[in-house]
């Protein structure tokens, strides 16, 4: 594990999200945005810190960092609505460290 990692995963161990998400359901850290647009919650961190926490749909609707993200990886509202019709059922977070 590199030390970016090991950092990163230690600012989630203290957070209180993180251990609230865990104990709700699943829990994902992942860096490819295709991968996590049918999530039922996006957590977005800058920094180290929470700046945006909400359903895809919401946050692509705001002028945020989520919606900069999918426009530059060309991710449509309509993108996030099928992914998530396809997705299996299940309660899934994902973090977004920008």
């Amino acid at each position: 594990m590199s030390l970016a990692t090991g950092r990163f995963y230690a600012l989630l161990v203290r957070s209180s999200l993180l251990h609230r998400c865990i104990s709700r359901g699943d829990f994902g850290a992942l860096d490819r945005l295709r991968t996590i647009i049918s999530y039922d919650r996006i957590c977005v961190l800058d920094n180290g810190k929470i700046v945006e926490f909400d359903v895809p749909e919401i946050l692509h609707g705001q002028d945020g960092i989520f919606r900069g993200m999918c426009e530059r990886s060309s991710i449509t509202l309509e993108d996030i609505r099928r992914a998530r019709k396809e997705r299996e059922a299940g309660n899934e977070v994902a973090l977004l460290d920008t």
